[in-house]
């Protein structure tokens, strides 16, 4: 027994010595090792919450509620190499990208029928749409200015067109024409007659479409009114609903304003024989407006030509000009067709305005780092690895230090002034703002720099 003890007493002393020279080898290996740049990112736990009027706590979104939040495995590896970071590394979530409602009613599938109408009532808008390659009607294909009822006297919902009238009685005693059934008494129809008369037009409730003016139903100028009349069988579904977005092409302007609304007169967009404005080729839908920067836009949007002999002409139309709705400013377009070998031509400018800040989502309240040797670009650029800024919904990626900035204004960045960093152990402060496209300058946002020797 006494020789098995010494002989695991040896082995036991075999393996001790041997850990201790294991130890060894390590330390002296790391001896004269330069240290990494580390980053300690600190802050509270990750789940804030925020006071409401009422005093209750609300809580806010965590990076599991935002499926496009940087994850922290993720910001560690898109680390610069040359500052290592903490393992764990947690960013303050200071706002949230600015995400453009666009709700456009129901999915309607495929019913057999050419076209599909949607209506956003809260817009007064009127789109057709075609199928696409899934069977769904989301391929625009004519968009309308109407005017729905000012109150909530137009139903919401999923209806499908029945019975027609190239005339109708409506109520209050006028005349539509080109009244088609959405539901119950509820029509597509032109702006009303106070005769059964093509000279009798109300214009001053002509100049209304675009508003809510309707005792109810989708009122249209007769050109529109027509158009779903002849083009959309009977069966045709139509959803009505409500929403900011106003569709795939944008807000379709009036035909035209008419400059004498106190009596009754024609609706221009109406080609039936005698009507004064048949003597020459007519564009309408053409107006300047003003749009929000990031809108849908298209050139076509509700207009329409028309030849002095009353023929749909607007296929042959040019425009000259393209608006970059990314980009406040003025647009000039020109719109042109010939009829019997003469120019008709309108104009409008666009005008793109944007005073959307954008938003910075997400950086870090606190580093603290060492070995910083004064290179202030590498610092800028370390410091904005781990920001997050947002123009709309398109994120601001280019790092600039304030310090090697041009003079003009800047665009299109995440600006970070670290000119206040020295190199001496301390505490400094951190300046960082984004700028968007067009110059509007988000909050600035103040993060703590700790330097240790």
């Amino acid at each position: 027994m006494k020789k098995i003890h010494k002989i695991l007493l040896l082995l036991f002393m075999a393996g001790y010595m041997a850990c201790l020279l294991s130890i060894g080898i390590r330390m002296f290996r790391s001896a004269g090792k330069p240290a990494d740049k580390t980053i300690t990112v600190y802050r509270e736990d990750h789940m804030q919450t925020a006071d409401t009027e009422d005093g209750t706590k609300n809580r806010l979104p965590s990076e599991q509620d935002d499926p496009e939040a940087v994850s922290q495995e993720e910001a560690v590896r898109q680390e610069p190499q040359e500052l290592q970071a903490a393992e764990t590394v947690i960013v303050k979530r200071l706002g949230y990208p600015i995400v453009q409602d666009e709700y456009n009613g129901q999915e309607l599938q495929d019913n057999g029928l050419e076209y599909a109408i949607k209506v956003n009532r809260q817009e007064n808008i009127v789109t057709v749409y075609q199928l696409d390659a899934q069977g769904y009607y989301t391929v625009p294909v004519r968009s309308m200015c109407c005017s729905v009822s000012a109150d909530d006297t137009t139903p919401l919902g999923l209806f499908t067109t029945s019975d027609r009238y190239e005339w109708a009685l409506l109520e209050g005693g006028v005349y539509g024409q080109y009244a088609y059934k959405i539901y119950g008494g509820i029509l597509f129809h032109s702006v009303p007659y106070v005769m059964h008369s093509h000279s009798q037009l109300e214009t001053w409730e002509y100049n209304k479409l675009g508003t809510g003016a309707s005792l109810g139903c989708v009122r249209l100028c007769v050109a529109d009114a027509k158009w779903i009349y002849e083009n959309c069988a009977v069966g045709t579904q139509v959803n009505i609903f409500d929403s900011d977005y106003t569709g795939p092409l944008g807000k379709p302007q009036p035909a035209c304003v008419l400059e004498d609304s106190e009596n009754p007169g024609w609706d221009p967009t109406d080609m039936t024989e005698g009507n004064p404005y048949r003597e020459t080729g007519q564009i309408f839908g053409v107006s300047s407006h003003t749009i929000q920067a990031g809108d849908p836009f298209d050139s076509m949007a509700g207009v329409m030509a028309f030849s002095k002999e009353g023929e749909d002409v607007t296929s042959r139309l040019t425009v000259k000009g393209e608006v970059d709705t990314g980009l406040a400013g003025e647009y000039p377009l020109t719109y042109t067709f010939y009829d019997q070998g003469e120019a008709v031509t309108a104009s409008a400018v666009i005008t793109v305005k944007d005073h959307e800040k954008p938003v910075i989502a997400r950086a870090p309240e606190n580093i603290v780092l060492s070995g910083y040797d004064g290179d202030t670009a590498e610092l800028a650029e370390f410091i904005g690895s781990y920001i997050t800024a947002y123009d709309g919904e398109r994120q601001i990626s280019t790092i600039y230090n304030l310090q090697s900035v041009p003079e003009e204004p800047l665009r299109d960045a995440v600006v970070i002034d670290v000119s206040e960093v020295k190199t001496e152990a301390g505490e400094y402060r951190v300046y960082v703002y984004a700028a968007d496209h067009n110059g509007n300058q988000s909050e600035i946002i103040m993060i703590t720099v700790h330097i240790v020797v």
